[in-house]
Parts: structure tokens; C-alpha cells; sequence
């Protein structure tokens, strides 16, 4: 009887997330953002700092 619960409020609920992520995924810049993410990662190693993210500094 638990799973009959869990899937009648999660379902739901789960259809609701992936419709609200979806909305906006072509909005997303995915061409030629790599070396930017790929910099801004680096320089989070470098730093130490994993909470303030900077670009080129």
C-alpha cells in the first residue's frame, strides 16, 4: 500500500519538474560555452574557492 502513496504524490510531482525543466532547456547556451565553463572550473581549482566563481579573475 506504500508504493500505491509514494507514486500518487510523486508522479505528479515529477511530471511537474520535468515539464518546469524542459520549459527553458532552448534557452540554454550549449555552443561554444566549453572553454568558458572549462575556465571558470579551472580557476576555482586554482583559487580554492568553490563558492565565488570568476572569469578571467
Amino acid at each position: 500500500m506504500k508504493n500505491a502513496i509514494g507514486i500518487k504524490y510523486f508522479l505528479p510531482l515529477g511530471v511537474l519538474l520535468l515539464a518546469t525543466y524542459l520549459y527553458g532547456v532552448h534557452y540554454l547556451p550549449l555552443r561554444g560555452e566549453e572553454a568558458n565553463r572549462m575556465l571558470t572550473a579551472y580557476e576555482m581549482v586554482k583559487n580554492g574557492d568553490f563558492f565565488n566563481l570568476t572569469h578571467l579573475g
